[in-house]
């Protein structure tokens, strides 16, 4: 056997070791690229869905703050057999914006469910933006009740007072309750909605925070 011979018995195994280390290598470092493109897809996805169901949230709540209101609407609301049609008129014209936030339950449940997975890339703190925004919504119904109390202690005086004076007071109630529930109370010079204002800034939040994904 000569020089050459030798060489290449040895050399050979070497090389295809050497082959099977480097086919290894590029076929871990490929899926690790794919792993990296997949997961940094899955995050972007979850960003651009979010962000497009906060816009959609922001659009429905603007909608539900509207004090106009369509011929019918209301009338889902449970009524008390002792309601006058005066109180009905008003009492379903308040209900207005809970009703149209009925209607749209599927949007605020699609959101609940992705903020797992939204503070599972962000963070425990980012999930605080969820919460805010439920907490608005559940505020929706406080000047609601109020005005169920306050119509039913007038009522419960009705015995003492005569129709004119009943009614009179049921209309200085209505004007006093309408401006908190359509956000017109205090000093609001500038006639912007404050509960529009805070829904707004969690936006501006999640805006922040998306876009860093995104782009």
């Amino acid at each position: 056997m000569d020089w050459n011979e030798l060489v290449l018995e040895f050399m050979l195994p070497a090389i295809g070791s050497i082959a099977t280390v480097f086919a290894a290598g590029t076929a871990i470092w490929g899926i690790r690229a794919w792993r990296r493109e997949y997961l940094g897809k899955r995050r972007i996805d979850l960003s651009e869905e979010i962000l497009a169901l906060i816009y959609e949230a922001r659009d429905v709540l603007e909608a539900v703050r509207s004090p106009l209101s369509r011929k019918g609407e209301g009338s889902t609301r449970q009524e008390n057999p002792d309601e006058t049609p005066k109180e009905k008129e008003m009492l379903d014209q308040a209900y207005v914006q809970i009703e149209r936030c009925n209607t749209r339950q599927d949007l605020f449940a699609q959101l609940r469910s992705l903020r797992y997975r939204f503070m599972a890339q962000h963070g425990r703190e980012a999930g605080n933006l969820f919460e805010e925004l439920n907490a608005i919504r559940r505020e929706l119904s406080r000047p609601i009740n109020k005005l169920h109390l306050r119509i039913g202690a007038l009522r419960r005086k009705k015995d003492t007072i005569n129709n004119d004076a009943f009614d009179k007071e049921l209309d200085k109630i209505w004007q006093e309750e309408w401006q908190t529930i359509y956000g017109y109370e205090g000093d609001n010079s500038d006639g912007e909605d404050p509960l529009l204002k805070r829904v707004d800034a969690i936006v501006k939040q999640f805006e922040e925070i998306c876009r860093k994904t995104i782009n």
